[in-house]
């Protein structure tokens, strides 16, 4: 019955912190309004995801490259429709890095497929762009994307 105990805990360990960094490696950002799109790397840092942009394809923005377009997200329960959801975060748009929006989120479909954004948004998983609530699709990429498509 211990052996029984300790195997089970160690696998409900193990798959939270699976879970927990599913976020973690390298996104493309949908296409942005002035044309382009972002990779945006997720990476831990401490308790925190922040996700920094990359690289930028199919645009000549290349000043936006360094910046972070999500800082701060923590793991949250999953909202329904999705595996895995983050929150508690800022988003930043990659020409405005000085300038911060409130409630950044990221709400994981499938391990390939996140609604990420920022705003007052009702936990929705949907493509947004209103003045409350921007969302957009990100997909899981490598670093050698070469293309927004």
């Amino acid at each position: 019955m211990r052996t029984l105990l300790i195997a089970v805990s160690t696998l409900f360990c193990a798959a939270t912190t699976a879970t927990a960094d599913i976020i973690a490696g390298f996104w493309l950002s949908a296409e942005g309004r002035s044309g382009g799109c972002a990779i945006v790397e997720f990476a831990k840092d401490g308790r925190v995801y922040n996700g920094q942009i990359v690289a930028i394809l199919e645009n000549d923005n290349t000043e936006s490259v360094g910046n972070y377009m999500f800082t701060d997200f923590r793991q949250k329960a999953a909202k329904p429709g999705a595996i895995a959801t983050y929150g508690g975060g800022k988003a930043y748009a990659p020409d405005e890095p000085e300038r911060s929006y409130p409630f950044g989120h990221a709400h994981l479909t499938d391990e390939n497929t996140a609604y990420m954004g920022a705003g007052n948004c009702n936990n929705r998983i949907e493509v947004v762009d209103e003045s409350q609530c921007r969302i957009g699709v990100f997909s899981r990429t490598t670093i050698d994307q070469q293309t927004c498509s």
